[in-house]
C-alpha cells in the first residue's frame, strides 16, 4: 500500500497521472475483516488542518484528514458505507493560518447544483451493457473524408417540463435522440459539468455531470439512446478556464492551488496553472473519465482565450493541449477531438508526429463569416472560400448569426438567403454543426439560457424551413461529392466569385457537383460558368424550391457546351435567382448511379 501512495504521489505531481479520480475523490473500501468504509483523499497543500463535513456526521469537525508524506494530500477513513440513492453530501472545511474555506470535492462524481453546492457521495457503477452499439457507431467519423452533421443544444433550453423545471436526461433523451435521427444529425454536441440551476456558472470540479438533470446513471442512459438511433455524442469541456464561486476550485485552501495567482481575465474567470503537474494530471484525468467512463464518442476543447499569445503560459498549455491528444489518441483513437480556439491557429489539425497539434477537427469561426456583410454585398469574402485545406474544419451555424440587422425587404426574403447560406455551408469542404433553434431559423432570438421558441417551429415559415434543414442534412449524408475528398485540394475548385454569383465544384472519386449561390436580392440571368464535363445537367436540390418557402422548382436540365469558361473544359449558362442556392449533377452521373 506504501508503494501504491508513493507511486500515485509520484505520477500526479509529475503530471503522469491519468486516472486520478480513482485515487482522489470518496471511495468506498472493503477491510480486511469484510467491514466497509469510505476513505476521503484531498489535495490541499497550503492547508494547515482539514476536516470532511457532511450528512454522515452532522456537519461537525469529526472527520479530521492526515496530510500524507508527500504531495498536499490529505486523507481520511470513516466508518461509513452508503448507497449511491442515500444523496450523503460531504464538504471539506479547510483551515489556513487565518483563512477558512468550505469547499466541494474536485473529484466528486456527483453534486448539488449551486455556487455553495454540496459533493453527493457515489460510487461510479459498471459500465452499460451496449458496448457493441457504442463501439460501431463510434469512431465512424474519425476518417475526415466521412459525412458529420452536428447538433449542438444545451440540454436545460432544448425542453423543460411543463411547470419549467429542468428535464432529467433519461426524459431528454426519449425527445432529443428520435429528433436528432430524424432531421439527419450524426451527432449532439452539448456542455457538461455540473452549474448552477438557471445560470451557466459550473459550480465546482471537472469530474461531475450537470446534476441540473439527473444522476451520472441518468446521463449514461442518455448516452445509451442516441448511441442506440446511432446518434453519436460530443461533449464541450472547457479545458482551461474556470469561473469562481463560493465552493469551487477557486482559492481552494486559502491559496491558489488551482489557479495562476494573477488574474488573467475579469469577470471571475480563473486560468489553471498548467505549469504544476498535478493539475496537468487533473484536467487530462478529467477528460479520460468522461470518455471512458461514459463512453462518449467525441470531445470539443474549449480554450478560446489561453492561447492567443506567445508566451510562457500559452506553450505551457500548448503542451498540456498536445500531451493531452497523444494520450487519447493512443487509449481510445477512434474518439473525435475537435478543438475551438476562437482564432485562428496554425497545425491543429495536424499530426502530432509533424509538429501539429492532434486534433481531428478545428471549429472554422472564419466560414461562419459575418452574415450582416454578407446580405449587404452580396459578395462571400475570398477568406471563406480561400484556404479550405488549411486545417480539417466544423463550420459552425449559431444564433448570433442568424440576427443581421434589417437589410431584408421582408421576412420571406430573410429566410430565402438564410435557407442559401445553409445550402453554402453544406457544400464547403468541411464539416456541419447547427445551433439548436437554427435549424427552424428562429428569427425573434432568445438569450442563450433562454427555452428554445419551439412555438416558432410550427409557424408555415420555420416549418418550411425545418424541412429543409432535414432534406438538406440528408441530401449532404447521400452526397459523397460533398465530403468524400473534404481533406485536400482534389475535392474543391473555385470556379466564380464576384458579387451575386459565387460557383465551385465538389468532387468525389464517383463523379462532381456544382454549387451556385446568389446572396443579392437581384436575380442573374443568364450567366455563363465554366464545368469539367459537356452534357446535360440537372439541378438536384435547390433551396428556392415551394416546400421550403420559396417560389420555384427544380430547373429542366441544361446542356453545357464545349466552350472553355473559368479554367474549366465546358461552360454552362445558368440563372441565379436571388437568395438561392443550387446544386447541379451532370445526368451521365445520375443515370450511372
Amino acid at each position: 500500500m506504501a508503494k501504491n501512495k508513493a507511486t500515485n504521489h509520484y505520477l500526479f505531481s509529475h503530471g503522469n497521472h491519468f486516472s486520478l479520480y480513482r485515487y482522489l475523490g470518496a471511495h468506498k473500501k472493503i477491510n480486511a475483516d469484510g467491514s466497509v468504509c469510505t476513505v476521503f483523499r484531498v489535495w490541499a497543500p497550503n492547508a494547515d488542518s482539514v476536516f470532511v463535513i457532511g450528512d454522515f456526521n452532522g456537519w461537525k469537525e469529526t472527520c479530521e484528514m492526515k496530510k500524507q508524506a508527500d504531495g498536499g494530500i490529505w486523507q481520511a477513513s470513516a466508518a461509513l458505507d452508503f448507497s449511491n440513492e442515500d444523496k450523503l453530501r460531504y464538504k471539506y472545511l479547510i483551515f489556513n493560518k487565518d483563512k477558512i474555506t468550505v469547499k466541494a470535492d474536485p473529484f466528486a462524481f456527483y453534486g448539488e447544483a449551486s455556487e455553495d453546492g454540496a459533493s453527493y457521495l457515489y460510487e461510479l457503477q459498471e459500465t452499460d451493457n451496449d458496448g457493441s452499439i457504442r463501439l460501431a457507431s463510434r469512431g465512424k467519423n474519425k476518417n475526415v473524408n466521412s459525412p458529420m452533421n452536428i447538433y449542438e443544444l444545451d440540454p436545460g433550453t432544448f425542453y423543460r417540463n411543463r411547470d419549467g423545471s429542468f428535464m432529467n436526461y433519461v426524459s431528454l433523451a426519449e425527445r432529443i435522440a428520435p429528433y436528432a435521427r430524424k432531421m439527419g444529425f450524426t451527432h449532439v454536441r452539448f456542455p457538461l459539468f455540473t452549474r448552477c440551476a438557471g445560470r451557466e456558472k459550473i459550480t465546482a470540479g471537472r469530474f461531475g455531470a450537470d446534476s441540473r438533470f439527473g444522476s451520472p446513471s441518468d446521463l449514461r442512459a442518455f448516452i445509451s439512446a442516441l448511441h442506440r438511433y446511432s446518434v453519436g455524442v460530443i461533449l464541450d469541456i472547457p479545458l482551461l478556464e474556470f469561473e469562481e464561486s463560493e465552493s469551487g476550485l477557486n482559492d481552494f485552501d486559502g491559496g491558489a492551488v488551482f489557479e495562476r495567482k494573477e488574474k488573467e481575465y475579469g469577470g471571475g474567470i480563473r486560468t489553471f496553472d498548467t505549469d504544476k503537474g498535478e493539475i496537468v494530471s487533473f484536467l487530462i484525468s478529467s477528460v479520460m473519465f468522461f470518455v471512458g467512463e461514459y463512453g462518449i464518442d467525441g470531445v470539443c476543447l474549449d480554450f478560446s482565450r489561453s492561447l492567443t499569445e506567445d508566451d510562457h503560459r500559452s506553450k505551457s498549455a500548448a503542451a498540456l493541449v498536445k500531451k493531452l491528444n497523444r494520450i487519447l489518441s493512443d487509449k481510445y483513437p477512434d474518439v473525435l477531438l475537435i478543438c475551438e480556439p476562437g482564432v485562428r491557429r496554425s497545425a491543429l489539425t495536424k499530426p502530432l508526429f509533424s509538429g501539429g497539434t492532434g486534433f481531428d477537427y478545428a471549429s472554422d469561426e472564419a466560414a461562419a463569416c459575418d452574415i450582416t456583410a454578407l446580405a449587404e454585398s452580396g459578395e462571400v469574402p475570398d477568406s471563406v472560400l480561400n484556404g479550405r485545406f488549411a486545417e480539417n474544419y466544423i463550420i459552425p451555424v449559431r444564433p448570433a448569426e442568424l440576427f443581421p440587422k434589417d437589410c431584408f425587404a421582408s421576412r420571406d426574403d430573410k429566410a430565402a438567403f438564410y435557407r442559401a447560406y445553409l445550402l453554402f455551408t453544406a457544400c464547403l469542404p468541411g464539416k456541419n454543426m447547427i445551433c439548436s433553434g437554427c435549424e427552424y431559423a428562429d428569427f425573434d432570438g432568445r438569450k442563450r439560457s433562454d427555452l428554445m421558441n419551439w412555438y416558432n417551429a410550427s409557424s408555415e415559415l420555420n416549418s418550411k424551413v425545418l424541412l429543409f434543414t432535414s432534406d438538406l442534412n440528408y441530401f449532404y449524408l447521400n452526397s459523397p461529392e460533398l465530403w468524400k475528398l473534404d481533406s485536400d485540394w482534389s475535392g474543391y475548385k473555385l470556379i466564380r466569385n464576384e458579387k451575386g454569383l459565387t460557383a465551385f465544384v465538389r468532387y468525389a472519386p464517383s463523379g462532381f457537383v456544382i454549387c451556385v449561390f446568389n446572396f443579392t436580392d437581384k436575380p442573374v440571368k443568364d450567366k455563363t460558368i465554366g464545368v469539367p464535363n459537356p452534357g446535360f445537367y440537372s439541378e438536384v436540390f435547390t433551396s428556392r424550391s415551394k416546400l421550403y418557402g420559396g417560389t420555384g422548382e427544380l430547373s429542366l436540365p441544361i446542356r453545357a457546351k464545349n466552350v472553355p469558361c473559368d479554367g474549366c473544359g465546358c461552360s454552362l449558362t445558368v440563372d441565379v435567382m436571388p437568395y438561392s442556392g443550387s446544386v447541379y449533377k451532370s445526368e451521365s452521373m445520375i443515370n450511372k448511379h
